[in-house]
Parts: structure tokens; C-alpha cells; sequence
């Protein structure tokens, strides 16, 4: 699986993934975008409890991270194509 991990306040990462789905975070918010429909996207803490779970109609999605506490989450993400999972450290409250 594939993992990515990305700075909330100044960073911007994009990843690929074997199913066309691009994760990207700038300041205090994660967007997630797909080639083909994306069906549900999971915010899970590390210890496994979810978050936030949507089910989404379209190709685009943007997850507000400003009330998260630093820590690792991950987001999993399915679309019509199948699922990834990708690892997010979450500096939103750094002072850099």
C-alpha cells in the first residue's frame, strides 16, 4: 500500500496511485481527487478508531483538518477502481 506524508501549514504533497487517486493537503484541509468515481473515504486515527466516514458521488472530495490534533491518521480511500490506504502526519498546529 502506499503511503504518503504531508505538512498541513506550508507543504503541498501529491501522490499517484496504482488506482488513479491523488491526495493533496495545503494549510488545514486534505483533498482527495480520482480519474474514475470515488465511492467512500475513511479518516482513521492510528489506534484504528474511524473518524469520519463518507460515502462521496464524484471525483473530488476535500476532508477539513483544521480541528485535528497532530498526530498520524490514515485515510482510506475507495473508488470504482478498488481501495488504497495512505498514512497522513498531521502537523496542522505547528508554529514553523
Amino acid at each position: 500500500s502506499l503511503i504518503l506524508l504531508f505538512f498541513c501549514l506550508f507543504f503541498v504533497f501529491t501522490l499517484q496511485s496504482k488506482n488513479d487517486i491523488a491526495v493533496f493537503s495545503r494549510y488545514d484541509q486534505i483533498a482527495v481527487s480520482s480519474e474514475v468515481e470515488l465511492q467512500k473515504i475513511q479518516l482513521i486515527q492510528a489506534n484504528g478508531q474511524v473518524l469520519n466516514s463518507v460515502t462521496v458521488s464524484g471525483k473530488e472530495f476535500t476532508f477539513e483538518t483544521s480541528q485535528l490534533i497532530n498526530g498520524i491518521y490514515f485515510l482510506q480511500v475507495t473508488n470504482m477502481e478498488g481501495m488504497e490506504i495512505i498514512k497522513i502526519i498531521n502537523r496542522n498546529h505547528d508554529k514553523r
